[in-house]
């Protein structure tokens, strides 16, 4: 019984090992095999805290063991990925890939502590951030979109997704408590924006689908106004 109560450790492990594998690929170059590692991260960060529910396991490890993985995971492969990507032999811009390591850091220890993220987010998650940016040279073989892999605009998006990490906006959660039209129609805008995004342009549209996520909980706190508890 006492094994079955470490599984949600041991997933939460997996997400460990595949942030770091992924570091590893960033600094191979191989951006591909680094993004690949983020989605198999992101998925074991989801079922840990699935399977801890479900045998019962929650504790106060396992929520700092979470959040350890994450700043692998979420935090440092990301802020590693923008620097390889920008190349920083040929200018001083990639070092914008720092600043998604650092407010990383202070996102996950503010949602630690935040009591009021029970329902929706405060602040762009960092598996949200870490998918835009690990998916944009997937977006930047799309034609017409070559200049997202440009290091303007790669260190310009390192830092307003940062600062979003980091921000009081209020964004849209997926969970659905009830089945009506009033209180999960942004989030159905979502579901049919990122089915038809990725139906036109496969995986390349996560990035896009990213920016529609946020544009849609920007124009949720406009129309909702949601409120925000304040904490405990």
């Amino acid at each position: 019984m006492k094994v079955i109560k470490q599984l949600p450790n041991l997933i939460t492990c997996c997400n460990v090992v595949c942030g770091s594998i992924g570091i590893v690929f960033v600094f191979k170059d191989q951006f591909d095999y680094a993004m690949y590692m983020v989605w198999a991260g992101a998925f074991f960060d989801f079922f840990d805290g699935l399977a801890a529910r479900l045998v019962n396991a929650a504790s106060a490890i396992g929520k700092e063991l979470d959040s350890l993985a994450d700043m692998i995971t979420f935090g440092a492969l990301p802020g590693f990925f923008i620097y390889r990507l920008i190349n920083p032999a040929q200018t001083y811009l990639a070092y914008a890939g720092i600043l998604i390591i650092v407010f990383s850091a202070v996102r996950l220890a503010k949602f630690n502590v935040d009591t009021r993220q029970s329902e929706n987010f405060i602040g762009l998650p960092t598996p949200a951030h870490t998918l835009f940016i690990t998916a944009l040279p997937l977006l930047g073989q799309v034609a017409g979109f070559g200049f997202v892999l440009t290091p303007t605009f790669l260190a310009v998006a390192a830092l307003v997704g940062s600062l979003l990490m980091v921000s009081e906006l209020p964004l849209l959660s997926l969970k659905i408590k009830d089945r009506t039209w009033q209180n999960n129609r942004f989030r159905v805008l979502l579901l049919v924006g990122a089915i038809a995004s990725m139906a036109f342009f496969g995986l390349q549209a996560l990035s896009l689908v990213v920016i529609l996520y946020i544009f849609l909980s920007l124009l949720w706190n406009f129309i909702d106004k949601p409120a925000v508890n304040s904490k405990a």
